[in-house]
């Protein structure tokens, strides 16, 4: 079995609760239950103002049912929970205040993480310069119509 076809069995088995060949049960279920503490951990660290609204217990049980549907797609944890917004309106579809608190969260940590926008140099302005500018917004801006007062509990 090569490298590649073992990683992909470990990863199955992370998500089916199943055992790869070769692997101790005990091991496994000890690393499984690492794993998972740390997607949960991720989910509290990034929907850090979710979590005080929800409060500790149903943000786990909520987050531990993301967590069992969604294993990580992306090479870091930096990006996990991408679809938790949806999980959470999907939870919640009476209550908009909680996925919109949870999209916040969310996009002020990316506008951190996303790519960088051209700098101004203010040198090369001039007052002449203001009738032709033409301003961008910065590739990690996100708007969104919020139907609750998630802004002001926030």
């Amino acid at each position: 079995m090569s490298l590649r076809d073992r990683q992909r069995a470990f990863v199955a088995a992370l998500s089916s609760g199943g055992l790869p060949d070769g692997v101790d049960a005990r091991g496994m279920a000890v690393y499984a239950n690492n794993h998972r503490s740390q997607l949960m951990a991720c989910l509290r660290e990034t929907f850090e103002k979710t979590v005080l609204w929800l409060g500790d217990d149903v943000f786990d049980a909520v987050a531990a049912r993301y967590v069992e549907r969604h294993p990580p797609s992306s090479w870091t944890l930096d990006a996990y929970g991408d679809l938790f917004v949806q999980h959470l309106e999907a939870t919640y579809p009476i209550d908009d205040e909680v996925a919109e608190l949870a999209w916040l969260d969310w996009h002020l940590r990316r506008a951190f993480s996303g790519p960088d926008a051209k700098a101004i140099d203010v040198g090369d302005l001039t007052a002449d310069d203001w009738d032709r500018i033409e301003l961008e917004f910065v590739p990690t801006l996100r708007f969104r119509l919020m139907r609750s007062n998630a802004v002001a509990i926030w």
